[in-house]
């Protein structure tokens, strides 16, 4: 096995190669696959993980979410510079903020999510663009309902 490159025949990815891609040390890969940030890898007879590329995109998103401000890990020096550590309240953030994203939240309702989550003194913002979000889904599902009913007519009268 050559570390950092793709396995040819299975398509799956070393913990060097998902850790280049992302900008996350190699450690950092693996305490994200620990902590539960990212997907537990698979393993390879030899014990070594074997990333897919969804890896890569979930372990970039943590990124992205953490420049919106979503995810706040802490900053640690290191003999080789600087690390994120995600403790339990990044790892909290990232869960909720994916949550929300694939549930169909804009970034700015889930930045007042975790705004508010982080204050817990003030959650009404977070309350009214869930609410909002609830009131927009019951408007597209009625709109659906509203549509389907003469599409079955059409339907019913061509059979």
């Amino acid at each position: 096995m050559t570390h950092g490159r793709d396995h040819r025949a299975t398509g799956l990815l070393t913990v060097s190669a998902v850790a280049s891609a992302t900008g996350y040390s190699v450690q950092q890969v693996r305490d994200l696959e620990r902590l539960g940030v990212i997907a537990a890898s698979v393993r390879a007879g030899n014990g070594y993980r074997q990333f897919s590329k969804d890896h890569i995109r979930r372990a970039s998103t943590l990124r992205f979410w953490e420049q919106q401000g979503s995810v706040r890990p802490d900053r640690i020096v290191t003999a080789a510079g600087s690390a994120r550590r995600y403790h339990l309240a990044a790892i909290r953030e990232a869960r909720i903020t994916a949550a929300l994203r694939a549930a169909g939240y804009r970034i700015p309702d889930v930045q007042q999510a975790i705004a508010a989550i982080r204050d817990l003194d003030d959650t009404s913002r977070s309350l009214d663009a869930l609410d909002a979000r609830l009131d927009a889904i019951t408007q597209r599902t009625l709109a659906l309902l509203r549509a389907a009913a003469p599409l079955a007519q059409i339907i019913q009268t061509t059979q």
